[in-house]
């Protein structure tokens, strides 16, 4: 038995190891495979990378994540109309930081708004490597290709309005955090993520450290914040997380994405950074946006794939409509009040 319920976190869907859950075939995604959104990446398009053929598009986008009850009755998040979202919001500003997934679960969510934009600008980055202010080093995208490096738009309907900067910075993240905390105005919504250019728990718990009073600070400023668990990568390693030892299966295009049966659930989750990460957000009233368990379990064949992206998933695509599903689930309960 399968039952949509508009909640704010079903049980079950639990940001730990031993989350449980299944993804399902959901016949009315949100978004389309033909829709139109000037946020989207034709590097992460399904259709564009598989030369026009859909098949494997249209069924990574048709999959919803559910989980069971006390009654082992099925639940997932009911859909929040972004008309009902939009209509919560005055002159709101709404910030994504974090790295090059938290860059896709703003699109996810831009793209949701799409019917309401107003303006927008996309910055795009085109090189294998970006150099990083206020230091004479490249960092290097392992993975290269074309991107969105960040966006700033403005959705509006009559008197309402939200303007959304996704901002992007993939090491180090800290002093991009600690930016847009500081310049955060009262009830103004900020959804952060780090740790996937980290996986390593205490040292990104000891960065946070560091912005501790920045946070506390923005909080009692009346800035709503939250935290979204960093998710789960399928390359063909033990935990799935890229590993320099498959450098050279990626150059020659024999590696490939790996479904989560082939992967050490427990050794993941330990360089998630989620372990540690997320009891330290909510020891200080953070919402925890629970992510990892559905990433991890989230099919190897949706990631943009080739075996050299097992990071980035298709767009659209299933676990970004849960990301954005959780963000609208919790924004429609807590906003209303908190503005």
């Amino acid at each position: 038995m399968f039952t949509w319920r508009l909640v704010l976190i079903p049980p079950g869907i639990r940001g730990d190891r031993v989350g449980g859950g299944r993804w399902i075939h959901d016949l009315f995604p949100p978004l389309p495979l033909d829709y139109s959104c000037k946020f989207a990446s034709p590097s992460h398009n399904g259709i564009v990378l598989d030369k026009g053929d859909s098949a494997r598009a249209d069924n990574c986008n048709k999959m919803r994540w559910v989980v069971s009850d006390a009654t082992k009755t099925e639940i997932s998040f009911g859909r929040v109309d972004p008309l009902m979202l939009m209509q919560t919001f005055h002159n709101t500003t709404m910030y994504f930081v974090g790295d090059s997934t938290s860059t896709q679960n703003s699109v996810d969510f831009a793209c949701r708004f799409s019917t309401f934009l107003v303006e927008h600008k996309v910055n795009y980055y085109k090189n294998n490597c970006r150099w990083s202010r206020g230091s004479n080093h490249c960092i290097p995208h392992v993975l290269g290709g074309a991107g969105i490096e960040g966006f700033t738009a403005t959705f509006r309907l009559d008197e309402h309005s939200l303007t959304l900067h996704s901002r992007r910075a993939d090491t180090p993240l800290a002093p991009l955090i600690k930016k847009t905390l500081e310049m955060a105005s009262p009830k103004d919504i900020v959804v952060l993520n780090s740790g996937l250019h980290v996986l390593d728990g205490p040292k990104l718990a000891t960065m946070l450290d560091d912005i501790n009073s920045t946070l506390i600070a923005a909080q009692h400023r009346g800035v709503l914040i939250y935290w979204r668990e960093t998710t789960a990568a399928h390359f063909d390693t033990p935990t799935g997380y890229w590993e320099k030892s498959i450098s050279d299966t990626q150059a020659n295009q024999t590696a490939y994405c790996v479904n989560h049966s082939a992967l050490d659930r427990e050794g993941a989750w330990r360089l998630s950074t989620n372990g540690e990460v997320v009891p330290w957000m909510r020891r200080r009233g953070i919402f925890v946006l629970p992510t990892w368990a559905a990433s991890f379990a989230f099919p190897g064949q949706c990631h943009v794939g080739m075996g050299k992206d097992c990071l980035h998933v298709l767009e659209p695509s299933g676990l970004l409509t849960l990301q954005t599903d959780l963000i609208m689930s919790a924004l429609l309960e807590q906003y209303p009040t908190y503005a």
